[in-house]
């Protein structure tokens, strides 16, 4: 009996074992599924009025698509976004006054055979800036007929620009450290400005322009404060100015 039993118990474990090996040869393999979806290319960008020419400014918003590219060019939606709280110094932009978008409606498009574009936002130099004024413009992207709405996390594009200097992105990583010192304050910018002229603060320089613009700067606000013995160069809330390096 024990024979017969384990002869048995073989025959049914060696056709299992058969199934098995049946079933993932023949399992039907997984098909690509198109599912075009959106994100913004990147999470901010900004501008100051005192650097820049004219009345008005154009933002170049990136905007990625993920899924197969198309034959036709595919609707793009853009929407201010309230939600977010405010940075401390600025207001919200205000639409047809602070900013207009370069389409009626806020539809873009995505061009045929394109699997991104730059979506254009203009915004506007204000009177009140001659008061200091600074704006938010927080956007976010609409699902539509052509996209679902892609990685969560690129949902949301910030746009700042104001009446006053802002600090260069790369002022920790360039400007503070190799040329001017590490503090930054928008007095302490304008004064650059004056001292040294136009910078174009994305590009760094080489070592030779940047001790030149370092020299100028410094020896600008040596002679600044020499004729105002009291009343040092300072931002707003008292800091002096200083030029660390």
């Amino acid at each position: 009996m024990k024979k017969k039993y384990s002869f048995w118990f073989a025959t049914f474990r060696l056709s299992l074992i058969g199934l098995l090996l049946a079933s993932c040869t023949e399992e039907t393999p997984l098909l690509y599924q198109n599912d075009p979806a959106i994100y913004f290319g990147g999470d901010s960008l900004s501008v100051s009025f005192t650097e820049i020419d004219g009345d008005a400014y154009i933002f170049q918003v990136p905007v990625v698509t993920q899924g197969d590219t198309s034959g036709v060019a595919r609707q793009v939606v853009l929407s201010q976004d309230t939600l977010y709280a405010l940075p401390a110094g600025y207001d919200r932009a205000q639409l047809d006054v602070n900013y207009e978008l370069d389409h009626p409606s806020a539809v873009y498009a995505i061009p045929a055979g394109k699997a991104g574009v730059n979506l254009a936002v203009k915004v506007f130099r204000t009177p009140d800036f001659l008061e200091g004024k600074s704006y938010v413009l927080d956007l976010r992207l609409l699902p539509t007929a052509d996209f679902r709405l892609g990685m969560k996390n690129k949902q949301h594009f910030r746009l700042k620009f104001s009446g006053l200097p802002v600090k260069p992105s790369n002022w920790d990583s360039f400007w503070g450290i190799n040329i001017f010192g590490s503090s930054w304050g928008p007095v302490k910018h304008d004064f650059i400005i004056t001292a040294c002229g136009k910078i174009d603060w994305k590009v760094p320089v080489d070592v030779a322009l940047g001790f030149y613009y370092q020299f100028k700067a410094k020896q600008a606000l040596a002679e600044y404060n020499t004729a105002h013995p009291d009343a040092p160069l300072s931002e707003r809330d008292g800091t002096r100015v200083s030029f660390e390096n």
